[in-house]
């Protein structure tokens, strides 16, 4: 069994680690200076307006919901090529709520 990665996931791999890089890591540190400004168990406004920017943009670049099969309109990844998807979003704390790799 090949673990590498495959010529089918490597384009996906790429365009998720741009996207942490130049959407997401740029705002982490906002989001998490929020953290102290409101009650910290629900999210301020400015951190729904950054997730929510996220999630648009990952939706528009179709980075959402990896774990679908090719049915459910999702990339149709098995666990391996999944694996490295999950490996890169892991960089950041906010990543999978950015880009769905998690069922809401």
């Amino acid at each position: 069994m090949d673990l590498g990665i495959s010529d089918k996931v490597k384009p996906i791999l790429e365009e998720v680690k741009n996207f942490i890089d130049v959407e997401i890591l740029p705002l982490e540190q906002e989001y998490h200076a929020e953290i102290a400004k409101g009650d910290r168990w629900t999210f301020t406004d400015r951190q729904t307006e950054i997730l929510e920017t996220l999630k648009t943009k990952a939706k528009a670049r179709n980075l959402w919901n990896f774990f679908l099969t090719h049915w459910e309109g999702g990339y149709g990844l098995n666990t391996v090529e999944y694996a490295y998807i999950a490996e890169e979003t892991g960089r950041s704390f906010f990543v999978s709520r950015s880009i769905q790799l998690l069922r809401a």
